[in-house]
Protein backbone atom coordinates (compact mmCIF):
# COMPACT_ATOMS: atom_id res chain seq x y z
CA UNK A 1 0.00 0.00 0.00
CA UNK A 2 2.85 2.37 0.81
CA UNK A 3 4.49 1.86 -2.58
CA UNK A 4 1.18 2.37 -4.38
CA UNK A 5 0.55 5.70 -2.63
CA UNK A 6 4.17 6.76 -3.18
CA UNK A 7 3.84 6.13 -6.92
CA UNK A 8 0.47 7.90 -7.14
CA UNK A 9 1.72 11.01 -5.32
CA UNK A 10 5.27 11.25 -6.69
CA UNK A 11 4.55 14.20 -9.00
CA UNK A 12 2.60 16.24 -6.46
CA UNK A 13 4.90 19.06 -5.35
CA UNK A 14 3.11 20.26 -2.21
CA UNK A 15 2.20 16.77 -0.98
CA UNK A 16 4.44 14.74 1.33
CA UNK A 17 3.80 11.05 2.03
CA UNK A 18 5.21 9.72 5.30
CA UNK A 19 5.43 5.93 5.73
CA UNK A 20 6.43 3.87 8.73
CA UNK A 21 8.70 0.85 8.40
CA UNK A 22 5.79 -1.58 7.85
CA UNK A 23 4.69 0.48 4.82
CA UNK A 24 8.12 0.82 3.21
CA UNK A 25 9.29 3.94 5.03
CA UNK A 26 12.03 4.48 7.55
CA UNK A 27 10.44 6.35 10.44
CA UNK A 28 7.87 6.39 13.20
CA UNK A 29 4.92 8.74 12.66
CA UNK A 30 3.89 9.93 16.13
CA UNK A 31 0.79 12.04 16.75
CA UNK A 32 0.42 14.29 19.78
CA UNK A 33 -2.45 15.98 21.59
CA UNK A 34 -0.48 19.22 22.14
CA UNK A 35 2.40 20.98 20.45
CA UNK A 36 4.68 19.68 23.22
CA UNK A 37 6.60 16.55 22.28
CA UNK A 38 6.65 14.16 25.24
CA UNK A 39 5.65 10.63 26.19
CA UNK A 40 2.64 12.05 28.04
CA UNK A 41 1.34 13.93 24.97
CA UNK A 42 2.01 11.22 22.36
CA UNK A 43 -1.28 9.49 21.60
CA UNK A 44 -0.33 7.07 18.84
CA UNK A 45 1.85 6.21 15.87
CA UNK A 46 0.17 5.79 12.50
CA UNK A 47 1.18 3.71 9.48
CA UNK A 48 1.09 6.49 6.86
CA UNK A 49 0.24 10.15 6.70
CA UNK A 50 -0.23 12.60 3.84
CA UNK A 51 0.74 16.24 4.40
CA UNK A 52 -0.27 19.03 2.06
CA UNK A 53 1.18 22.49 2.53
CA UNK A 54 2.55 21.33 5.91
CA UNK A 55 -0.91 20.32 7.17
CA UNK A 56 -2.11 16.80 8.01
CA UNK A 57 -4.66 15.82 5.36
CA UNK A 58 -4.87 12.01 5.52
CA UNK A 59 -4.00 9.47 8.19
CA UNK A 60 -3.75 5.81 7.15
CA UNK A 61 -3.88 3.02 9.69
CA UNK A 62 -3.74 -0.57 8.44
CA UNK A 63 -4.87 -3.29 10.81
CA UNK A 64 -4.31 -6.84 9.58
CA UNK A 65 -4.38 -8.98 12.69
CA UNK A 66 -6.67 -7.58 15.40
CA UNK A 67 -9.81 -6.32 13.68
CA UNK A 68 -12.09 -6.33 16.70
CA UNK A 69 -14.24 -3.20 17.14
CA UNK A 70 -12.34 -2.14 20.27
CA UNK A 71 -9.01 -2.22 18.43
CA UNK A 72 -10.33 -0.36 15.38
CA UNK A 73 -12.26 2.23 17.42
CA UNK A 74 -9.27 2.79 19.70
CA UNK A 75 -7.00 3.55 16.78
CA UNK A 76 -9.61 5.77 15.16
CA UNK A 77 -10.25 7.74 18.36
CA UNK A 78 -6.59 8.30 19.28
CA UNK A 79 -5.83 9.49 15.75
CA UNK A 80 -8.91 11.76 15.73
CA UNK A 81 -8.01 13.30 19.10
CA UNK A 82 -4.43 14.00 18.04
CA UNK A 83 -3.69 17.47 16.75
CA UNK A 84 0.05 17.51 15.99
CA UNK A 85 2.73 15.51 14.19
CA UNK A 86 6.15 16.29 15.65
CA UNK A 87 9.58 14.98 14.73
CA UNK A 88 12.95 16.38 15.70
CA UNK A 89 12.76 18.79 12.76
CA UNK A 90 9.04 19.15 12.01
CA UNK A 91 6.00 20.40 13.90
CA UNK A 92 2.81 20.06 11.87
CA UNK A 93 -0.81 20.52 12.93
CA UNK A 94 -4.17 19.67 11.46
Amino acid sequence: MGDILRDLLKDEKEIVLLRDKACGGNQHIPLFCTSEKSRETEYCNVDMMILKNDKIKVIVEIEESNVKPTQICGKLLTSALSRFFITNHTRTSR
